[in-house]
This record gives C-alpha cells, sequence and structure tokens, in this order.
C-alpha cells in the first residue's frame, strides 16, 4: 500500500520479506526501513513479526532536514533537491546494531 507520507518502521522481533516495486528483501530484528512518499510496499511475516511504524509527513521531514543542515541549505527546496540527489532509491534499509549491558 501506498502513503503520501514518509514512512519508517522499525523490525523489533521476527521476520519477514519485505515487497515492493524493487524488488523483494529479507528483514530482521534492528532493521530499519525507510519508504519515501507514495512508494508501493508489502511484506510476508515468516512465523510473527513485531514492527514500530512512524508515518511523517513529507514537509514535516524536509522542513527537518532544512533546519538540521541551515547552514548549508538555503530554503526547504535545496532540502527537497539535497534529498534527491544523496537518495537515488525512495526504499532504503539498515540494521541497527544492537549491545546489551549487564546488570
Amino acid at each position: 500500500m501506498a502513503y503520501d507520507c514518509v514512512k519508517v518502521i522499525v523490525v523489533r522481533d521476527g521476520s519477514a520479506f519485505l515487497f515492493s516495486e524493487f524488488g523483494q528483501q529479507p528483514v530482521k530484528p534492528g532493521d530499519v526501513i525507510l519508504l519515501g512518499a507514495n512508494v508501493l510496499c508489502g511484506s510476508e511475516p515468516e512465523d510473527h513479526i513485531t514492527v514500530s511504524t512512524m508515518y511523517l509527513d513529507t514537509d514535516y521531514v524536509l522542513d527537518q532536514v532544512r533546519w538540521q543542515y541551515a547552514g548549508f541549505l538555503e530554503d526547504r527546496l535545496d532540502a527537497q533537491g539535497s534529498r534527491t540527489r544523496s537518495t537515488p532509491s525512495p526504499r532504503r534499509s539498515s540494521g541497527l546494531a544492537r549491545t546489551r549491558r549487564a546488570c
């Protein structure tokens, strides 16, 4: 299903296959999936999966990028152009390192 906002998905438990217009990719705990606006995507759990999902307004994200990099970007349009140049694919997936400390 496609949304008109940025979608951030954090895989907390289990595993699945993520299907999109860019192909199929396995996801596991610790993976973070970033989907641009209007990107079709679905998933099929292998057994079970627990995720946390954030839906972020595209304008809000662009404003945050603009303020984060105010020294380099003149306005929102620069932020949008910068995002397009730096991330050619509207879908990103990466794993987060996990660390555990004994109490």
